[in-house]
């Protein structure tokens, strides 16, 4: 009973210390950015910093229930982009089809010839270089997503989420190991 208890113990210090530290949602003012029309593509900015103690561990870019507005060629693009002016900035987009953003950060997802009907939710995962790249802007806290369609997109909502998760401490890397080390040992006594 006395070796169960240990064992039962020292899970819960490892689960304890592998916890999740945050989910963070980030939405524009305009969440659905007008709709997204074609003439104009937009600059998001968004403050915030990774808190101490913790690292980003994933992310993902959401357009919540968007459609192309009718039934013809259509082009989405996407971009991570180091830094920001503040807000939302809609600029009007004299290139079309061209990305604005092109050569400027991180490509996040292109996305061509979205439907009319029915409207979906399109969700990008980012990538590990793209992680990497997020963590990069976002360490002076203003980092962007930029923004722009080719075509006109009714949607209701775009919205970023950021998943961190805490740095491990040097204790816990330890006490995990030898936690590992003394569930052996118990086994090798008992089996």
């Amino acid at each position: 009973m006395k070796k169960r208890s240990v064992l039962v113990l020292l899970g819960a210090a490892i689960v304890a210390s592998s916890a999740q530290a945050g989910v963070y949602h980030f939405s524009p003012s305009d969440p659905d950015l007008a709709d997204l029309p074609h003439e104009y593509y937009y600059k998001w900015t968004i403050n915030w910093t990774v808190p101490d103690g913790e690292y980003i561990s994933g992310a993902s870019l959401l357009f919540d229930n968007i459609r192309n507005w009718t039934y013809e060629a259509n082009v989405l693009y996407s971009r991570l982009l180091s830094s920001g002016p503040g807000g939302v900035r809609q600029y009007a987009d004299w290139e079309y089809p061209a990305d604005a953003f092109a050569g400027q950060g991180v490509s996040l997802v292109t996305y061509y010839n979205i439907p009319s009907w029915p409207p979906q939710d399109l969700v990008h995962y980012l990538t590990t270089d793209q992680l990497s790249a997020l963590s990069s802007y976002s360490q002076d806290g203003n980092f962007a997503i930029g923004i722009d369609p080719d075509c006109h997109f009714y949607n209701d909502g775009v919205r970023l989420t950021i998943e961190t998760a805490q740095v491990p401490a040097p204790g816990a890397v330890v006490l995990g190991m030898g936690g590992f080390g003394a569930v052996s040992a118990i086994r090798r006594r008992l089996g």
